[in-house]
């Protein structure tokens, strides 16, 4: 246990403070529109406020060493994603390379000029990597530690490289991941589920759905056939005033394969709620939103997470169980409104994930796992075993 948090965490405990008051630039491929930015920095800064940095620095173990040099694939998703995937390896204490995204738009640059202005010393280095030129890709992997961010297939096209170059060290990856809810209606007033959908309406929407912690997947518990219909429209009605709040981006050159993916998903919930009368669907601009019993809703559970939620009527155990089975250790987050014994139950079936109340899963604290990564421990090594 460290009793003084190395000057590292300082330099970000500044960062973090003076956030809410600097201005950001355009960040990302397409850039988030200036509103919902803002209110996704605000998020971070909660998560990475000076006390949840100090219990981050509380696991730093003494009997532990930086391992070194760590190589860093850098997300394109969202600026915040890009800012935590460098963060966690230098707070380590460990020299960083870090490749940024295709889609970054900047965002490891302007964070490291931000962590320069407050002090930061030996700062992460940005190092530009060409797919067509594999020379280059040898030094780069020439590291203790690879840390690779992105959906399944880039995790293991990396992993494929690195090991043609050589690389045996340890491996840190954080591949496709979604947050989910379980809400347990019957428990709930009305005016506390108007809340508990005003959050999750804001948790699906924060970063425009691309983060792996935006909300793609709703269980409604206790909600009988005949009240299901309206369960779905106030969600939708919610969705529709938080999308106000945090208006989206306008489509990057880059975003022709999702957007075709999304109308093609579009396309088959339409044509699902046409043919099953049990079927709720609504279609929003930049995504939709369906609801159903789970058993119909085979073709869109678990959700997409991005722009397209699905949410599935549970009715007792066995229905909650069967929702849940699909996102067993694939949970990045889990917003529950309900008993602790319901807290108690889903989490046992999820595994590792950050559990929250609704409206709060895109600001985890820095100490805890999103993904089964206890916080800087793929980052450290015990002493001496570098000698």
């Amino acid at each position: 246990m460290t009793s003084q948090p190395p000057p590292r965490f300082e330099v970000v405990a500044r960062f973090v403070a003076a956030l809410p008051r600097t201005s950001l630039p355009a960040l990302g491929d397409p850039a988030l529109h200036p509103r919902t930015a803002r209110a996704l920095a605000g998020e971070f800064a909660r998560g990475w406020s000076r006390r949840h940095l100090a219990r981050m620095a509380q696991t730093l173990d003494p009997l532990t060493e930086p391992m070194g040099k760590v190589a860093v694939i850098a997300p394109g998703n969202l600026f915040v994603a890009a800012w935590q995937a460098v963060l966690e390896p230098w707070l380590a204490g460990n020299h960083v390379r870090v490749r940024p995204s295709q889609r970054d738009g900047g965002a490891v640059g302007w964070l490291i000029g931000q962590l320069a202005r407050h002090g930061g010393m030996a700062l992460p280095e940005v190092v530009s990597l060409d797919r067509a030129a594999p020379h280059q890709w040898p030094q780069f992997f020439a590291a203790e530690a690879l840390a690779v961010w992105g959906d399944d297939t880039t995790v293991a096209a990396v992993q494929a490289l690195a090991t043609r170059h050589g690389f045996t060290g340890q491996l840190r990856d954080h591949g496709q991941r979604q947050a989910l809810a379980v809400v347990d209606v019957a428990s709930l007033t009305s005016p506390q589920l108007q809340r508990v959908m005003a959050g999750l309406a804001r948790d699906a929407l924060h970063g425009d759905g691309r983060g792996c912690l935006s909300l793609g997947s709703v269980v409604w518990l206790g909600v009988p056939g005949a009240d299901q219909q309206a369960v779905h429209d106030r969600f939708a009605s919610e969705l529709d005033r938080q999308r106000t709040r945090l208006p989206v981006a306008r489509r990057g050159n880059t975003d022709a394969p999702f957007v075709q993916h999304l109308d093609s998903q579009k396309e088959t919930m339409s044509i699902l709620a046409t043919i099953r009368a049990d079927v709720c669907w609504t279609p929003r601009a930049d995504g939709w939103l369906v609801s159903a019993p789970l058993a119909a809703l085979a073709g869109a559970w678990p959700g997409l997470g991005q722009r397209g939620v699905s949410a599935a009527f549970a009715d007792g155990d066995l229905a909650l169980a069967a929702a849940l089975q699909p996102l067993a250790q694939r949970t990045s987050g889990l917003a529950i409104a309900g008993s602790p014994a319901l807290r108690t139950q889903v989490l046992a079936a999820i595994g590792s994930c950050y559990p929250c109340r609704p409206g709060a899963l895109q600001r985890p604290p820095c100490f805890r796992s999103t993904d089964g990564w206890p916080a800087l421990a793929a980052y450290r090594r015990p002493l001496g075993l570098g000698d």
